[in-house]
């Protein structure tokens, strides 16, 4: 069954998360986020495709994790005056789960799927 990834809107990223969502070519969204330590985190979402895409590279450049799923149904930020999440649920039918990128004050990701 299909469902749709719902989204929020740009501003509403950008008012939670201090960042501005690049448009991309095929519609995707980019948000990019650098740190003290010289690591770069993007976080690529696609409303049409209903995936997400993760790249967190290290200072040296190496890539700490590189991650991509499909099946999205909701994209939700979450930001406080301690922290900022990006959380991306998923429903494949058989089974779903979730994806929480804490964005800030450090990057920590948390990603489940339930059978």
């Amino acid at each position: 069954m299909y469902r749709e990834f719902i989204t929020p809107e740009d501003l509403d990223v950008f008012q939670r998360l201090d960042t501005w969502p690049e448009t991309m070519d095929d519609g995707s969204r980019l948000l990019t986020f650098s740190y003290e330590s010289g690591e770069h985190l993007t976080f690529a979402y696609s409303p049409l495709g209903r995936s997400i895409h993760l790249r967190w590279t290290s200072r040296t450049g190496a890539t700490v994790l590189d991650a991509f799923r499909e099946s999205a149904t909701e994209l939700i930020i979450r930001a406080d005056p301690e922290k900022k999440y990006i959380i991306t649920r998923f429903d494949m039918g058989d089974c779903s789960g979730e994806f929480r990128l804490q964005t800030s004050p450090a990057v920590t990701i948390v990603d489940r799927l339930l059978f």
